[in-house]
Formats: C-alpha cells, structure tokens, sequence
C-alpha cells in the first residue's frame, strides 16, 4: 500500500510540474521566429517586433517599437481551466486548453488564431504539449490523475492542424532531430495498471510517406516493473540511448543497448 501511495504521489507531482511549467516546455520548439520571454508579460511570444500573450483569456498583441499594446480576441471562460499560447507557426497563434483541476473531465481544445485575419479561424481537439518544426503532439483528454492518455500527432497548417497518427494509452513524448531526420519517442503502455510499456521512435518523414505507423517506428526498449506489489512505471525523460524512468519505488536510468538499470 505504501509503495500505490508513493507512486501516485510521484505521479501527481510529475503531472503538476507539468502543467506548470508547460509554457515554457512548449515555447522552446516553437516557430523559430518566435521565443518565450516574460516581457512584457509572463509566457508572452515574441520575435522582436510583435509578441502575443494570454491575460484572464484575452489575446493581446504587443509592438516593441511604439510600447502599445492591442486587444485581439476574448475566448470563452470554462470552468477549471486556464490557458496559453502553445505555440506561434505559419501565421497563427495556438492557443490550448489546460486543467487546473486534477479531477477535471473534459474535453481540451486549441484555438487556431489567424494573424492576418484577426479572428479565431478554428477550433481543434486536444491540448498542445510539444512543438517541433510545424509537428505537434496534444493531450486528448484527462480522464484521471494517474493512468495513461490518448496523445495525437498533428502538423501544423494554414488553417488549423492535420492529424498525423493517434496512440492509445501513452505517456511521455519527445520530439528529437531536425528536417528528414525527426524523429518522436513515445511509450506505449499494454494496460491502465502501467506496470508494463514499450518505448518507440518514429521517423517522422517516413510516417508521412508511407501512412504507417507500424513501418516508420523502431521499438527502443520494454520495461517492467520489478515486482507486482508496485503499481505502474512512468517516463521522466528518454533519448535515443537511454530513459529515466520512475519504476514503482524511485528513479532509475536504463540504457538500452546493455539492458541495464542503474538507481538514480
């Protein structure tokens, strides 16, 4: 029971870190033009010239030059939700959906903001967690504090997102690489319980290509929890050589070519 207890708490910890730190895990694999910077306000986008910030669910544009600041749009509230711009791309400005509220269960949204246009043109379903290159991965849902989520893979367009691929029972996901020789690692778990999961690397060009996931990704490990009496297993951060993961009662670095765990 003490070791379920420990898990979940890591998990929750984990889970809370994240969200508040999303914005600037997502910034920093935005559109190139485009950086984070806390001027002139905290999680704002900016290229120099024009920034974009989110404040009690107004988008403000912001110009460096003359120091004024405009009002664009006014997003509808939703209760225990708040929200920031995921990422600046092709024109647009992305904003998601979060939740402040570990027990929430609903559906999370990005809202697609046209510059030029000065109008949200789309809504599209999920949350962005990672921006690379035009390529995202969102959060579909939250259904609870501790089991797996359904995470899709879109790229970013003119008017919106077109979906790539969606994996079931995920967790963490990393975009590594540039051009030709991007790749996503993601894990997949076999059950809610999380006591077993595969990591995989996708090449993401030849995903495009060839319409299959199962033909452009590469399997890099699988993992088990060393004893039944723990509950699960998560990612805390992977590469394409080894992963640190949190395996029932604290952290363990295993690299894949030896097999091998070692205790953090």
């Amino acid at each position: 029971m003490n070791s379920i207890k420990k898990f979940v708490f890591a998990i929750v910890t984990i889970v809370s870190l994240s969200i508040l730190t999303e914005g600037f895990v997502v910034s920093k694999a935005a559109d190139n033009e485009y950086k984070a910077t806390s001027k002139p306000y905290k999680y704002t986008y900016s290229n120099g010239e024009d920034g974009y910030y989110l404040d009690n669910d107004i988008l403000y544009h912001y110009d460096y030059h003359s120091g004024l600041t405009d009002e664009l749009v006014k997003l509808e509230s939703k209760k225990y939700n708040f929200r920031n711009i995921a990422a600046v791309y092709g024109g647009n400005v992305y904003i998601s959906d979060h939740s402040d509220c570990i027990d929430f269960e609903g559906k999370l949204q990005t809202y697609v903001y046209s510059i030029s246009g000065n109008a949200i043109i789309n809504t599209c379903d999920g949350s962005i967690e990672n921006v690379s290159e035009g390529y995202v991965t969102t959060l579909d849902s939250i259904a609870t504090s501790v089991s797996p989520y359904s995470r899709t893979l879109y790229k970013l367009t003119s008017d919106g997102m077109d979906k790539v691929s969606t994996f079931k029972k995920s967790g963490y996901m990393r975009f590594i690489g540039k051009g030709s020789g991007k790749v996503l690692i993601y894990t997949q778990y076999t059950n809610l319980m999380m006591q077993k999961l595969s990591l995989y690397k996708v090449n993401l060009a030849k995903l495009e290509e060839t319409n299959s996931l199962s033909k452009s990704r590469k399997k890099l490990a699988t993992l088990k929890v060393k004893s039944k009496k723990y509950s699960g297993m998560v990612v805390d951060y992977a590469n394409l050589k080894y992963c640190k993961v949190f395996r029932g009662d604290r952290f363990y670095k295993y690299t894949y070519k030896t097999k091998k765990y070692k205790k953090i």
